[in-house]
């Protein structure tokens, strides 16, 4: 479809993409196990770069640890 007013295309209803929270857990789990982002996709049905960046999501909500026993020692 196009738009009346300025003409670019666009979808009226757009297929979500959004996984389930269950989804969310597996991948993150097969990633903690050692699993690489293309075994997890590849396991769950889904691309690898989702699984990397929910990865990338929950480490951000993790304590930096690491530089705080760094900065200690």
């Amino acid at each position: 479809m196009y738009c009346n007013i300025c003409g670019s295309k666009y979808t009226p209803a757009p297929k979500g993409r959004a996984y389930s929270e269950e989804m969310l857990k597996q991948a993150l789990c097969l990633l903690a196990l050692g699993n690489t982002g293309r075994g997890v996709g590849r396991a769950l049905n889904m691309s690898k770069a989702n699984a990397y960046q929910w990865a990338k999501e929950e480490a951000k909500k993790l304590p930096r640890t690491a530089e705080k026993v760094m900065k200690t020692a």
